[in-house]
């Protein structure tokens, strides 16, 4: 949008220059015509008289020089009006590409803030962080697998102390002791399995929360900043659009002034 600006510019800038050329060429045109009528008018005889005894052709030449005079004057200022007018929008133009420039770039040569490079650098820091996260979920499953495991060996029933010969009362007394010791092992061991995947859960969970208001954030904070920018051009735009429209009412009234001072010069050489 903004490309399609400047070029309209430097279309409009060409279109001034051309009609200025025009213009000059023009009145040096009126120029060397005043002049060339100058040098006939000592040879034509002074006694020439209309039909009535007046001096038709003296009248008419008068009226033709002052038309001259005041096209030529009117063309002046024309001229130094385009002239102001081409170089207004010149330094328009100068600025939009300055603003144009301040977009790509800050004052330094420093990036500016939010662009494609970071959008990219945050989708690989998301990418990465869901790698992680996948991580963790493959290592909870696993720690769950464990902890089903555990729990299936501690539900089969011990066969130790179970065919044995319960004659000896010390041996039974062993074997239920060092089961009861194994079973209270498991349990302990099995509690804490299951204190670690809560504790791994719950990091996770915290850390896909995280990860999300970053990206939220993230994006959140591009959109006000495109918007202002959005704004900031919007309105940068109609105002370059107002100034052409009135340079161009400008332009076509000089060229209609142009166009009736030839119909005028063109009256005057008839006559």
């Amino acid at each position: 949008m903004l490309e399609d600006q400047v070029e309209q510019l430097q279309t409009k800038l060409s279109v001034a220059e051309i009609a200025k050329a025009r213009l000059e060429d023009e009145n040096a045109a009126l120029r060397q015509h005043k002049g060339s009528k100058g040098q006939q008018q000592p040879q034509q005889p002074s006694q020439e008289k209309d039909p009535h005894g007046g001096h038709g052709g003296r009248s008419d030449g008068a009226e033709s020089d002052h038309a001259s005079t005041e096209s030529m004057t009117i063309m002046r200022t024309r001229m130094l009006s385009l002239t102001r007018q081409r170089d207004q929008l010149r330094e328009q133009l100068q600025e939009a590409f300055e603003i144009q420039l301040a977009m790509q770039e800050r004052p330094g040569g420093k990036p500016s803030e939010w662009n494609v490079d970071d959008f990219k650098r945050l989708e690989l820091a998301l990418e990465e962080k869901t790698a992680e996260l996948s991580i963790w979920k493959e290592r909870a499953i696993a720690l769950e697998k464990v902890v089903e495991r555990i729990r299936m060996i501690k539900d089969k029933p011990e066969p130790t102390g179970l065919n044995l010969d319960r004659g000896s009362t010390t041996d039974s007394e062993s074997v239920i002791s060092v089961s009861s010791a194994g079973g209270r092992s498991q349990h302990h061991t099995l509690e804490e399995l299951d204190q670690v995947v809560l504790r791994l859960e719950r990091r996770l969970e915290r850390r896909d929360q995280e990860l999300q208001e970053v990206v939220l954030e993230a994006k959140r904070q591009a959109d006000q900043r495109l918007e202002a920018w959005k704004s900031k051009w919007v309105q940068v735009v109609q105002r370059k659009n107002a100034e052409i429209h009135r340079f161009q009412v400008e332009l076509e009234s000089l060229m209609a002034a142009v166009n009736r001072d030839r119909a005028r010069m063109a009256a005057a050489m008839k006559k």
